[in-house]
């Protein structure tokens, strides 16, 4: 065996560097929860009558990220009583409103969400007939309902207040395809006494 002066056992070499992975970024959290609203409604109604108003209830199911948040959302509203009177004949109206739909609504660079929502249903409407302001006799049909299929389209706007309540306010429009009026028949000719608009503009708060 030879053996050299002076050297030490070989050191093993220094393996080499083991490259670091970054941790990946988590993606934006996404969550879904049931939610519940109180709003109240007005839109125009007519020529006759100005405006219709009153009280609904809503539910969604709302997905929401930190960019966008959507709802799959029905509603429910009660309008309350109004009236018409003309000298020959009078009417009561109230209207049930029930209607579901989806809606999409985007963070902005305040806290605002802004979006829409586009929905369907229908208006169940119960009319009385009423005897008109001169007093003369005229022969009434008895209480009826009619029930109206109605389109919506609305702008909205959502402000957090806090982790699980937020305010709303909706601009919308309702799109009636089947116009329902109130008429008055004298010696076989009709005169129309109440004739809702096509369009109804509103507005909602919530």
């Amino acid at each position: 065996l030879n053996a050299r002066r002076g050297e030490g056992p070989t050191k093993p070499a220094a393996p080499p560097d083991t490259p670091v992975e970054p941790e990946p970024v988590p993606a934006p959290s996404r969550a879904s929860s049931l939610g519940a609203e109180l709003f109240y409604g007005a839109r125009l109604h007519s020529s006759d009558v100005s405006l219709v108003h009153g009280p609904g209830l809503g539910l969604g199911w709302i997905s929401e990220s930190p960019s966008w948040e959507s709802i799959v959302w029905v509603t429910g509203q009660y309008e309350l009583p109004k009236e018409l009177v003309t000298p020959a004949i009078g009417v009561e109206w109230t209207t049930w409103r029930v209607q579901g739909g989806v809606g999409l609504a985007f963070a902005t660079g305040s806290s605002f969400l802004l979006g829409g929502r586009l929905g369907g249903g229908v208006d169940v409407t119960s009319f009385s007939p009423e005897p008109g302001s001169s007093g003369k006799a005229v022969a009434l049909e008895p209480w009826s309902v009619s029930t109206a299929p109605v389109v919506d389209l609305a702008f909205e706007a959502s402000l957090p207040l806090a982790s699980r309540l937020s305010a709303s306010a909706r601009l919308f429009a309702s799109f009636y395809p089947v116009r329902v009026h109130y008429d008055l028949e004298v010696d076989g000719e009709q005169t129309t006494i109440l004739a809702p608009y096509w369009v109804r503009p509103g507005l909602e708060l919530s």
